[in-house]
């Protein structure tokens, strides 16, 4: 049996954040959904935030569906060779940080890192 860390590393790194968010956002929603009648003050206050919550968390899922989709088509790209991104090693799409010694690069399909933005 043949198990490519490299490739379970890589989509944790694509599709952990996304996914994550996208699973909140539909808790939040479920959570937020129920429509109980305000019997006092507290439940009237909780029912002024929940009709301001669930649309957050709806927010939230679409946001987070858009950018696993786009992490996707990233993905796709990068394996079918159209992707010129800025690793050296495997072409892949760079994200570009701020660390304790200076700007660096850190690729999202292999997880190479470069000093400076590239």
């Amino acid at each position: 049996m043949n198990i490519n860390i490299t490739a379970i590393e890589r989509y944790i790194r694509l599709f952990g954040l996304p996914a994550f968010l996208m699973i909140l956002g539909l808790v939040g929603m479920a959570f937020f959904s129920s429509k109980a009648p305000a019997t006092d003050i507290a439940s009237a206050v909780f029912a002024s935030v929940v009709r301001l919550l669930f649309p957050a968390s709806a927010g939230l899922t679409i946001a987070a569906a858009l950018w696993l989709a786009w992490n996707c088509w990233q993905l796709h790209r990068w394996e079918c060779g159209d992707l010129q991104g800025g690793c050296d090693r495997c072409g892949g799409v760079m994200s570009h940080k701020d660390g304790r010694y200076g700007a660096y690069s850190v690729c999202k399909m292999c997880g190479g890192k470069r000093e400076g933005w590239h």
